[in-house]
């Protein structure tokens, strides 16, 4: 086991220096220890100056080497000068333990060998140290006749094999009275070989990476850094640091992993601000702190963002002069920015932009609006958008008469394409100059029974700013019908009214039919026999007119006619007229009667094409029907003969009589 420990001298105020030691726990519990020492024993020979110490303690925690116990100390060979790299080795050799420092500058060293006791090799703990303070690993420890207030300087320990982890601790014991004063420690992994890990406690410092360890206060500053790229690409190289260490500049590639550095106190460190790889239109650039010198500690997560240089532009369509121009707003090192059209930026691979919508100067009645003023930034380029003029148009619409319609609906063009859009009311619309717009002239929910209707202009071409209110009504539809169509007409014609209204009804009978009266359906609606009566518009109705055909039947002379239909039953005498209506369809019988058995029934005219005395007929149109009787000729005739034969008889009978009585 071997380590390196830069000399430095240094004593506290009653002349006792340090002890830079490294310690070995074999695997059979005794605990060994090699140092460089500084004035370990001020005033003795060996003691004074630079000197090789060691000791001894078997696993009771006695100490037994040398036998006198408390340490033991050996002159180099030779010099050993301030800032020497000294090593010092712990190593087995046949059954015993070489404790060893060697001067790597000039050669000098010293060394003792004491029995290995059955040991065969060092062995690392899970813990700071066992239960007697043993433990393998490296320490500096010095003597102070009162409590530590952390006045030692720096020592460096180097390691040429790497440790995954460990730990870290400080302690001051007190000899008498027996007493620990303090005692602190802390685990420690080094995942990062290269990270510098800090541990302090009652004025003491530390510090450690997987093969370094340094003791007391630093004479150096610190410097940890590390990078990341953001917004991705590929083609970069990674950062570089130049600085100044030993007096020497250097330079170094920083990882992605926080890696320390140190620096030569007041000395300046820079770092590229670009990444190799970066071009004129694309680069990884970071806004962080690339550069400075550092007093004491700094540490630096540095982040370089891919970006690309773009330009941002725009153009006006339909005129106008009273915008300005925009902002454009964009992502630079991860925050949002804002920066004025025409000149190049460099933004962030994959930003979002956002132009200023509307542009500047834009009021609530006029606009200069984009439809296309926001994107992503994907590429280097040039990037355009077009601002539309346009004029506001603020619609209100109510409605009278109740109801639940749905909205009006405008159709308009806006970005120079047709839109629509359901109306909401106290909205503005922003419509391209000289282009058409509509409103709907009936709402949603508007039927062949009930709509809702406004009769203001509900179209125009925009030329100016507009401000429209439109009035809806409520109206129901009303509806007549003429049964049969032929049977008349009537008021008013089928057609819409407001909700609530008053509507007159008439009818006018044609020639031939009777009108029978109204039949309504519909809230409001009327049903009955009145020619004029009046209705209210509450909903739809439906109001049909009946009307009846009539049937005029007539007699001659020499006879009368009955008829009826439906269990009624009419006469007529001779030379008589009469008119019945009824129903269309309406079956109605016919019979006629001559006056005596002077007459004969001929036949009817205007109706029914038989000579039968009775006869049905259907009634579907005004008709007429007429009786024709004749003088029965046979009956006449006969009686004339009749009494031809008894005025011949009575002239013979009177004849015979006188010629008796002559």
């Amino acid at each position: 086991m071997k380590v390196n420990v830069t000399a430095v001298p240094q004593s506290d105020s009653d002349g006792y220096g340090p002890a830079y030691l490294l310690n070995g726990l074999t695997n059979n519990g005794y605990w060994y220890q090699v140092g460089l020492s500084w004035n370990w024993d001020p005033g003795s020979d060996p003691g004074t100056g630079f000197g090789t110490n060691y000791e001894v303690f078997d696993p009771n925690g006695d100490s037994i080497f040398p036998v006198a116990g408390g340490g033991g100390l050996l002159d180099f060979s030779g010099p050993v000068n301030q800032g020497d790299p000294v090593a010092l080795s712990l190593n087995f050799s046949g059954g015993d333990v070489v404790m060893s420092a060697t001067d790597l500058t000039t050669g000098s060293s010293g060394a003792v060998v004491f029995s290995a006791e059955k040991g065969s090799m060092f062995v690392g703990l899970l813990y700071p140290s066992n239960p007697k303070g043993f433990f393998t690993g490296l320490m500096t420890e010095e003597y102070h006749s009162a409590p530590y207030y952390g006045s030692e300087g720096e020592v460096t320990y180097t390691n040429s094999v790497a440790m995954a982890n460990g730990f870290l601790w400080a302690d001051e014991f007190s000899v008498a009275p027996r007493a620990t004063v303090f005692y602190a420690s802390k685990f420690v992994s080094f995942q990062n070989p290269s990270q510098i890990q800090r541990f302090s406690s009652n004025g003491t410092s530390e510090y450690a990476d997987a093969s370094t360890f340094i003791t007391g206060a630093l004479d150096r500053d610190l410097l940890t850094l590390s990078y990341a790229v953001s917004r991705g690409g590929s083609g970069f190289r990674a950062p570089t640091l130049n600085y100044t260490a030993g007096g020497e500049r250097l330079t170094a590639t920083i990882t992605r992993t926080p890696t320390t550095f140190f620096l030569d106190p007041g000395t300046a460190w820079q770092v590229s601000a670009l990444l190799s790889g970066s071009t004129q239109s694309e680069r990884w650039s970071t806004d962080q702190q690339t550069n400075g010198t550092v007093r004491g500690a700094l540490t630096e997560n540095l982040t370089y963002y891919r970006q690309f240089l773009c330009t941002f532009s725009f153009s006006v369509l339909n005129g106008g002069t009273a915008y300005s121009s925009p902002q454009v707003r964009f992502t630079a090192y991860g925050s949002n920015v804002s920066s004025a059209v025409g000149s190049p930026v460099w933004v962030d691979a994959g930003s979002t932009y956002l132009y200023s919508e509307p542009l500047p100067g834009s009021t609530s009645t006029e606009r200069w609006a984009s439809a296309n003023g926001s994107g992503t930034v994907t590429e280097p380029r040039a990037i355009a958008t077009e601002y539309y003029h346009q004029l506001g148009m603020t619609l209100n619409y109510s409605i009278e008469g109740g109801g639940s319609p749905g909205a009006p609906e405008i159709a308009y063009a806006q970005f120079g394409r047709p839109q629509t859009s359901l109306v909401s009311n106290s909205t503005t619309y922003f419509l391209d100059p000289g282009s058409s717009w509509s409103v709907s002239s009936l709402l949603p929910g508007s039927a062949s029974a009930e709509r809702w209707v406004t009769t203001q202009p509900t179209n125009g071409t925009a030329s100016s700013s507009l401000n429209l209110t439109l009035l809806y009504v409520r109206q129901f539809s009303l509806t007549v019908a003429i049964l049969p169509s032929s049977g008349g007409s009537a008021l008013p014609p089928p057609g819409w009214f407001e909700a609530g209204a008053s509507v007159a009804l008439n009818e006018t009978a044609a020639e031939g039919w009777q009108f029978q009266g109204w039949n309504g359906t519909g809230a409001g609606s009327y049903s009955g026999h009145s020619s004029l009566a009046s209705l209210t518009m509450n909903s739809h109705i439906q109001e049909n007119a009946t009307f009846y055909p009539g049937l005029q039947v007539s007699s001659g002379s020499g006879g009368g006619v009955s008829y009826g239909y439906g269990g009624k039953r009419e006469s007529l005498g001779s030379n008589s007229a009469s008119v019945v209506f009824a129903p269309p369809g309406t079956r109605i019988t016919i019979s006629a009667t001559p006056s005596s058995f002077f007459y004969v029934f001929v036949g009817w005219s205007l109706g029914p094409n038989t000579t039968a005395a009775s006869t049905a007929l259907i009634l579907n149109s005004p008709s007429t029907v007429h009786a024709a009787f004749a003088p029965n000729i046979i009956v006449i005739l006969g009686m004339a003969a009749a009494a031809l034969l008894v005025s011949l008889a009575l002239a013979w009978l009177a004849l015979h009589r006188r010629r008796s009585q002559n």
